[in-house]
């Protein structure tokens, strides 16, 4: 049986928002609204905090690898994170 392997998600950050939430998907991405603000990575860590809070696991399981100064980021999540992420998707809307 073949071990799972880390998956990557593709993630567009809108920051300095009156919410903390996962928004759905837009164009292939999933839209994570934030309040932090995009300075010093508070956004960025804002990000991870509640994407791990959605997913029922931990911070280090979800890693950003690409894209800390931009809007469009890709999370790199553990085998166990993607797997919750999988039945996370389904409850989403797609826009």
């Amino acid at each position: 049986m073949q071990e799972p392997k880390e998956q990557e998600v593709a993630v567009k950050a809108i920051t300095g928002s009156r919410t903390t939430a996962v928004n759905g998907f837009k164009n292939n991405e999933l839209v994570i609204k934030v309040a932090a603000p995009p300075e010093r990575g508070k956004a960025n860590k804002a990000i991870v905090r509640l994407f791990a809070a959605e997913l029922g696991v931990s911070k280090s399981d979800i890693r950003i690898i690409r894209g800390e100064h931009s809007r469009h980021k890709l999370l790199r999540l553990s085998p166990r994170a993607f797997q919750a992420y999988q039945k996370f998707k389904s409850t989403l809307s797609i826009n």
